[in-house]
């Protein structure tokens, strides 16, 4: 909407804050995994900024502090950024479930 200053006679704009609208409910965090031995961890990325190169950082590095992690590659979970992200996030507490991921890695690259 645009209307013009009275005093300045310059155009005045209306805006919205970038930030966007802040929690409107509460809610309680799980409680976080301490050991990630024989646990299941899914990896997200947007397939931007070489996130494939972090992840297997990352893979490489808690595959040696915890025995037995076992990790479902982004791949299966889609793009969280591209034409596909709406679906593909949708999805996601599905597949999550289905394959009984017990934590995320969610990777934006570097």
């Amino acid at each position: 909407m645009r209307n013009i200053d009275e005093c300045t006679n310059e155009p005045v704009y209306e805006c919205l804050w970038p930030l966007g609208a802040g929690p409107t409910g509460s809610f309680e965090s799980a409680n976080g995994i301490t050991d990630l031995s024989g646990k299941t961890i899914g990896e997200l990325w947007d397939v931007m900024f070489q996130g494939d190169i972090m992840l297997g950082r990352i893979r490489e590095e808690l595959s040696i502090r915890f025995p037995g992690v076992k990790f479902v590659g982004h791949e299966v979970f889609g793009d969280t950024h591209g034409a596909q992200r709406v679906a593909n996030l949708a999805r996601l507490p599905a597949v999550l479930k289905e394959l009984e991921v017990d934590a995320v890695i969610s990777c934006v690259g570097a």
